[in-house]
């Protein structure tokens, strides 16, 4: 039986999908598991540059990453908020409200090595 091969067009957004995803800390063997692919073409994928719609301009590009980036700010402003919002005798949940927003500023900083709007692994050289 030939396995079932989803159209150009539906390949392409998988694929921008499992870039979308990856760049924002998705594990290789996660992203395998939920699009029912092999580690080894999620691999090829976010290797290759062809399944890049080319139709889409700079600009376009560009706004689409910084709304992924605010998305993810905004996050990190909620989960720090309610973190401060926690009174003391709930220490628990205010430590992982804490934890929680320290990971999306982490997938902040990931994103933003991921996209070039940052150099890779010298984020914290910046604050040393």
């Amino acid at each position: 039986m030939i396995p079932f091969m989803p159209s150009a067009a539906k390949q392409v957004e998988r694929d921008i999908q499992i870039r979308e995803q990856r760049s924002l800390g998705a594990r290789i063997a996660d992203l395998a598991s939920e699009h029912n692919l092999s580690e080894t073409r999620i691999k090829q994928i976010l290797k290759e540059e062809s399944s890049v719609p080319t139709y889409w301009s700079a600009n376009m590009q560009s706004k689409l990453l910084m709304t992924r980036r605010d998305q993810l700010l905004e996050l990190y402003e909620e989960l720090t908020e309610t973190a401060r919002a926690m009174p003391a005798s709930q220490a628990s949940a205010k430590i992982g409200a804490y934890k929680a927003a320290q990971a999306a500023l982490d997938r902040v900083i990931k994103f933003e090595e991921t996209s070039g709007l940052l150099p890779r692994g010298k984020v914290f050289a910046l604050f040393a």
